[in-house]
């Protein structure tokens, strides 16, 4: 029988980096086996809180915690290149040895994407996108170099090196609701949907 294990989930909107830090080290201390945060560009619907970019927070978290794992709820494929994405994911896992999950999706807050002039998109071309993403990140995941030529993403014999520590990879969650786009992406790559 598995264990059961409990995460939290700790948007990152107004409060203090010594709070969020001091809730992440009370999560690791009660016995929580991760810590989710938010990956938007502001607190959708409060934009004039404060709120930390979600990577740079999960790297400190990662930093000042020993067991906690750290991921995000999910982020956001228009964000980032997938390659950028990957080398991220990767070296944020080698250096916490291994205690980061992956939670991707194709966005879910259209007003933040036109106001940081960022492509939106209808739902079928984000879920192309992100299903682009995802070849190109569970490839890195895998491989010393990747090569894909896809309608949104190219890379070229990239390297990605060191390898993750977690192996065969980093868990994959998928966020989205939708069962005709989302549901057979997490079907292919995912370990969770979310």
């Amino acid at each position: 029988m598995s264990a059961v294990t409990f995460g939290i989930y700790v948007p990152q909107i107004a409060m203090s980096p010594d709070d969020i830090v001091g809730r992440a080290l009370d999560c690791e201390r009660l016995g929580f086996s991760s810590l989710w945060l938010f990956d938007h560009l502001y607190g959708p619907g409060v934009p004039d809180a404060p709120a930390y970019e979600a990577w740079t927070l999960a790297s400190v978290l990662l930093a000042r915690t020993s067991t906690l794992r750290v991921g995000h709820l999910v982020n956001c494929n228009n964000f980032r290149h997938p390659a950028l994405l990957a080398k991220m994911a990767t070296s944020l896992d080698v250096l916490s040895v291994g205690r980061l999950e992956f939670g991707i999706g194709s966005g879910s807050y259209e007003q933040e994407h036109h106001e940081a002039g960022l492509e939106w998109g209808t739902p079928r071309e984000r879920t192309e996108r992100l299903e682009e993403a995802l070849e190109i990140v569970t490839r890195m995941f895998a491989s010393p170099r990747t090569t894909y030529e896809g309608k949104y993403y190219t890379v070229n014999d990239l390297p990605n090196l060191p390898a993750p520590v977690q192996q065969p990879r980093p868990p994959i969650h998928i966020g989205g609701a939708g069962r005709k786009l989302t549901l057979p992406l997490v079907a292919r790559f995912a370990d969770v949907w979310n």
